[in-house]
């Protein structure tokens, strides 16, 4: 008998984030003052409609946060651009900051992996 399986998602990531090396650590830098986009690279799914894509707090507290969406094409990767303007302060990101990728896909029963941690500046 054999079962079909899930496609294994690659995490999403800020199209213009930088690289820094301070030390050994390596650091994914991402400038505030310029678009933000996050790509979900592609993948098959013939149920998902539409990708919600959110830059939020590390920490897990939902503040700051930035969301965006985008109609999904089965395939194809998904961009969704988000600006850090909101008219609540409290949602905007700080410089010094750290954010991580969370999301949903509508319609299908897959989930966005966790993304690398982002430091803002």
């Amino acid at each position: 008998m054999s079962t079909s399986s899930k496609p294994s998602l690659l995490a999403p990531f800020v199209k213009e984030a930088t690289l820094k090396k301070v030390g050994t650590e390596e650091i994914l830098e991402v400038n505030l003052n310029n678009k933000i986009t996050i790509e979900l690279p592609a993948f098959e799914d013939t149920s998902c409609t539409l990708v919600l894509l959110n830059l939020a707090n590390a920490d897990g507290s939902l503040r700051p946060l930035a969301s965006g969406n985008s109609p999904f094409i089965s395939g194809q990767a998904t961009l969704v651009t988000i600006s850090n303007d909101h008219p609540d302060d409290t949602m905007n990101f700080k410089s010094g900051q750290k954010a991580k990728i969370t999301g949903d896909l509508l319609g299908s029963d897959l989930v966005v992996p966790e993304s690398k941690t982002y430091t803002l500046v």
